[in-house]
């Protein structure tokens, strides 16, 4: 597998990376690489998996594999399905390494399931080349990107199966500061929870955890959570859940006070939110809640997403000590009797996991691939006054449910109508025929009667005028020709002639290179073409880079010239006998 190269029907995933340690006397760094499936519905069972990120090799050396902890047949994993894990492709310049984890998924029975928790694939550990400058690991995101499919069991059994790629959606990348791990420290992350592509609500966690390799926890105190955010792509926030370090439900800490967003600011499109913690114990007793060096959210924060659904990804980012204040920062509470306490600034975070928005990912642009077809169901040639009959079939090929079809058919001056199955609508010989919904690889039809009115072809055209999804290869109600959403079908009456007659016919503009034949015998070249003898006419012509041809011939007969009876005026004149 050479990285994502597509969508799967429901798998959908999030990866982020995690510190295990972070060694500053041997000079060491594990971190941990770890996915899950973004909700309940996008569950799937991992086949091959390749992780593909990058990181400072003016900081980091040396990545290899020290736990294969899911996804392999080694231990601790133990996954039969599996083979072993390897970093093949994995590569390191002068300023930038790029490790490649790769885990291969052997066709065996059993593969292994990703939840909705994130599971550790494999720790890597690093060497450090310093401990001085803080250093980012970034996922990548464009081809080759970081990608996998799912193993779709068909029989389980004699086991069978096929292999589907799935959709990425959260990249979580990891800021750390490796000098901040010798001393107590915390790290700070913004995690997506929810993107609603209708209501166009983006709701997003704010946590934080004990980075700290001694202390492990610490009581917090007073924080500022500080992050910037794009004001063209999101705007009105507010605070929709304080799950932790409130009084407010359903954190209920009665030592806080309800979170709050002062000192929030925009400027431009520039956007910074401030979300502040307040400790306040009660007076009868300090009670501090403790962080953890598990991540813990503080709090929910929803957005309006003003955005574009095809905009390009963007990140919403911490501020840390390096950018200009205001920064995150919190305190640590230290307790000093059964009432007292004092308040000690926690050294800046060694963690800052920003959060990347992708629209395209999140909400990617339902298709529907619509495909119209249409044939006269009276063949051969036909007469004035009779009824003639079509059949138009509808056809979604998916891989969404198409709704609010139009079919608009549309009638020529020789053609009327006369009926329908099912009912259209009719107004100035123009049919409108109306699909609510048609599921993915479903067809419905139509069938239109007419009455015949005038000689010649008569060519009756229908296309999709409006559809709620995108179609990939046709855009409604256009008017090509090219595509497939257009369809026509036509008939013929024999047309008399007479001594002298001449009937010139003509293609459309959009046509080019005309030949036509009459019984057969090439006649002439060009669009216009003059009939003067009885005959079958046809041509050939080119739309587009395409060979086509009419669809209905031109046919000519020898008239009766001569009335019936004819009424030749005649003189009487009376003369003298002599």
């Amino acid at each position: 597998m050479v990285g994502y190269t597509g969508f799967a029907q429901n798998g959908k995933f999030d990866v982020r990376f995690s510190v295990k340690s972070l060694d500053c006397a041997t000079m060491k760094a594990v971190i941990r690489v770890e996915v899950k499936a973004t909700d309940a519905n996008s569950t799937f069972l991992m086949g091959d998996g390749n992780f593909r990120f990058t990181y400072p090799s003016t900081i980091l050396t040396n990545p290899r594999i020290v736990s294969e902890e899911n996804f392999s047949g080694n231990a601790p994993a133990n996954q039969s399905a599996y083979g072993s894990q390897n970093l093949n492709g994995s590569t390191e310049g002068p300023t930038t390494g790029r490790v490649v984890l790769n885990n291969i998924y052997g066709g065996r029975p059993n593969p292994t399931r990703v939840g909705t928790s994130y599971m550790t694939v494999a720790c890597i550990e690093f060497t450090l080349r310093q401990l001085v400058t803080c250093f980012d690991l970034r996922w990548d995101t464009t081809f080759p990107a970081t990608g996998m499919n799912e193993v779709i069991v068909a029989n389980a059994t004699s086991f069978s199966y096929t292999t589907s790629d799935v959709r990425p959606v959260t990249f979580n990348n990891q800021n750390v500061c490796p000098n901040q791990y010798c001393s107590d420290s915390y790290g700070v992350r913004l995690n997506l929870k929810s993107f609603d592509c209708v209501t166009k609500k983006v709701t997003m966690r704010v946590q934080v955890k004990s980075t700290s390799p001694t202390s492990s926890t610490f009581l917090l105190g007073d924080a500022n959570f500080r992050f910037n955010y794009s004001a063209a792509m999101l705007t009105n926030p507010q605070i929709v859940l304080e799950e932790n370090y409130s009084s407010n439900a359903p954190a209920s800490n009665n030592g806080y006070t309800p979170q709050d967003l002062n000192g929030s600011a925009v400027s431009g499109t520039a956007g910074i939110l401030s979300l502040n913690v307040k400790f306040s114990p009660p007076a009868s007793a300090t009670v501090a809640k403790a962080v953890s060096t598990d991540w813990t959210t503080v709090s929910c924060i929803q957005f309006d997403y003003i955005g574009s659904s095809t905009a390009p990804c963007f990140t919403v980012d911490w501020r840390r000590s390096s950018d200009p204040i205001p920064v995150t920062i919190m305190n640590k509470v230290a307790i000093t009797g059964a009432s007292t306490f004092s308040l000690i600034t926690v050294p800046t975070g060694t963690v800052y996991d920003n959060l990347e928005l992708c629209p395209q990912q999140l909400c990617p642009p339902v298709t529907t691939d619509l495909a119209l077809a249409k044939r006269a169901l009276s063949t051969g040639p036909v007469t004035l006054n009779s009824i003639v009959s079509f059949s138009l079939t509808l056809t979604n090929k998916g891989p969404n449910t198409a709704t609010n079809v139009v079919v608009t058919d549309t009638l020529p001056a020789g053609l009327q109508f006369v009926s329908a199955t099912p009912n259209v609508t009719v107004v100035n010989g123009i049919a409108q025929w109306k699909v609510s919904s048609l599921s993915a690889n479903t067809s419905t039809s139509l069938i239109l009667q007419a009455r015949v009115l005038a000689y010649g072809p008569l060519f009756n055209k229908a296309e999709i005028t409006r559809v709620d999804q995108r179609d990939p290869n046709s855009i409604p109600n256009n008017g090509s020709y090219l595509e497939d959403d257009l369809a026509t079908a036509c008939v013929t009456v024999p047309i008399p002639i007479c001594s002298g007659d001449e009937y010139e016919v003509s293609t459309p503009s959009s046509v080019t290179s005309v030949q036509w034949f009459r019984n057969g015998v090439k006649v002439a070249e060009g669009r216009t073409y003059t009939i003067r003898e009885p005959g079958t006419y046809t041509y050939l012509t080119t739309v587009g880079t395409c060979p086509a041809e009419g669809c209905c011939p031109i046919i000519v007969f020898a008239g009766e010239c001569c009335p019936a009876n004819l009424c030749v005026p005649f003189i009487i004149k009376k003369t003298r006998r002599r």
